[in-house]
């Protein structure tokens, strides 16, 4: 289902800057954590602010993982390459790889573009042009590869089939120790995390504006004003709290303004797990 833009005009959130592609230089003995972005492009419409996603999310999960002394592997997934079977031939690579390496590895997976639900279940399905891959069955594909840390986050509406202010730059964390926690060390060997996030909740629409979507950029925001604060017991169920207030306080500030309801309840689930 398209995934609505509610302004036709709206100020941006910031500027973003362009990525160069980086060497790939691994360093023996660090965690990797590979990230995957699958972007749809498929809409001139819609490709300023999905763009605006993807180097948005690229750098944030780039410079964190980074931050958490991470080998960070992007692959992103555009156009021509933008299809299921692309996208679950890489992940079936990284879980050759995966499998084999030391228990601090963790795959990220971002998607921007159409989503929509069938009634069967809580997560969307994610449109890939004429094709639709489930976000559970993408979840069972990642946790197959054994990852320590298992992120995946639908940044799509997740619907039935049937003049915005500004927002200031957040200073990026100034503890690594804190975004370790979050991205691998989480205090035993045996510690699994599985994160799994949609922009909005079954039935409902994800807004966008020109600068990438809404959730995107309140997710952003909340991590890093959650990892800058010296707070050391910040965890990823802080993150989610402060994401669905500042993601509620924004659509409820334009709903006043324009009259008009935009209700829009991220879901997260949070899982730990140990081996035994």
């Amino acid at each position: 289902m398209k995934r609505r833009m509610f302004l036709a005009k709206l100020y941006g959130f910031g500027v973003f800057t362009f990525l160069k592609k980086p060497k790939v230089n691994l360093q023996i003995g660090k965690p990797i954590l590979n990230v995957l972005l699958a972007i749809d492009l498929s809409q001139e419409n819609r490709k300023k602010d999905r763009l605006a996603d993807l180097r948005a999310m690229e750098f944030f999960f780039r410079s964190k993982g980074e931050m958490a002394g991470m080998n960070v592997q992007v692959h992103t997934f555009l156009n021509a390459s933008f299809t299921p079977t692309h996208l679950i031939e890489t992940i079936n690579k990284i879980g050759d790889i995966t499998k084999n390496q030391p228990q601090n590895s963790g795959i990220v997976f971002y998607f921007s573009g159409h989503g929509a639900n069938f009634g069967d279940e809580i997560f969307p399905r994610f449109s890939f042009g004429n094709e639709v891959l489930a976000m559970n069955k993408l979840n069972a594909m990642i946790g197959a590869c054994n990852p320590r840390l298992r992120f995946i986050l639908a940044d799509c509406c997740n619907n039935f089939i049937q003049g915005m202010s500004q927002i200031p730059n957040t200073a990026n964390p100034t503890d690594e120790d804190l975004v370790k926690k979050l991205f691998w060390d989480f205090g035993a060997s045996n510690v699994k995390k599985t994160i799994l996030i949609c922009a909005a909740e079954r039935g409902e629409y994800s807004y966008s504006v020109e600068s990438g979507s809404i959730f995107q950029q309140m997710f952003r925001k909340a991590f890093y004003e959650c990892t800058s604060n010296d707070n050391i017991n910040t965890s990823w169920e802080q993150i989610k709290n402060r994401t669905m207030k500042e993601v509620k306080r924004i659509l409820d500030r334009q709903s006043k303004t324009t009259g008009i309801n935009y209700g829009q309840s991220p879901i997260f689930t949070i899982i730990s797990t140990s081996d035994i």
